[in-house]
């Protein structure tokens, strides 16, 4: 589960933590209260299909304000989409390697071979990158 501001975002990847979506709901407010706003569930992908073969991504709390949410991670902003994007939206578990990566990249050439967000790229220009360059995987060749 993430947290973006007033959002919490969950994704269950097991059938019992599939089943306790609302219990897990319940003491998200009753221990955020009001600052939470909404609640994202995006199960659908990695729920056991066999658990729950009708598993939808929606709101259990609250409603979309768009796709795509500003967020900001030490002063450096990120759009985010938790509802189209993988996982839940941003890879906030990565947030001490980008900080390690921009105290060991200061004045250095990074390949940044991690562009799903470019949170790997920005952090690191920061404190005076010498050049940061992105890397995309080529195309499969069509038959």
């Amino acid at each position: 589960m993430d947290v973006y501001g007033d959002v919490a975002v969950l994704q269950a990847h097991s059938a019992g933590m599939y089943l306790a979506r609302p219990q897990i709901a319940e003491a998200l407010k009753a221990v955020l209260g009001d600052k939470l706003r909404a609640i994202y569930d995006k199960s659908a992908e990695t729920v056991p299909a066999k658990a729950a073969p009708d598993a939808q991504n929606g709101y259990l709390l609250g409603s979309s304000t768009g796709t795509e949410h500003l967020v900001h991670e030490n002063a450096h902003p990120f759009a985010v989409d938790w509802e189209t994007g993988q996982k839940t939206g941003f890879f906030i578990d990565q947030r001490d390697n980008r900080d390690l990566l921009a105290r060991y990249s200061a004045g250095r050439r990074v390949l940044n071979t991690f562009c799903y967000t470019g949170a790997f790229r920005c952090t690191p220009c920061k404190p005076a990158l010498r050049w940061c360059t992105p890397w995309t995987a080529p195309s499969a060749p069509s038959s």
